[in-house]
């Protein structure tokens, strides 16, 4: 998994943010979402834009920490 992958993959964590409402918002199925933010599945940039989008997260905050707050 890239570093700005798990930085969001974390940042939802520490939130708690459910799958479920990532995929309601976003329009990215719960079957994609889970293994990409596992890493057993590349996220596509526009899905990673779409979630920044909807968990209110600067895109390039992520790509220059593994801990975004």
């Amino acid at each position: 998994m890239d570093k700005a992958t798990n930085a969001l993959s974390k940042y939802i964590k520490r939130r708690g943010i459910s799958i479920s409402a990532i995929s309601a918002g976003t329009n990215i199925k719960p079957g994609s979402l889970y293994p990409s933010l596992s890493g057993a599945r590349p996220l596509r940039a526009d899905e990673f834009l779409a979630i920044c989008h909807f968990v209110g997260v600067n895109p390039t905050e992520l790509r220059t920490t593994d801990q975004a707050s």
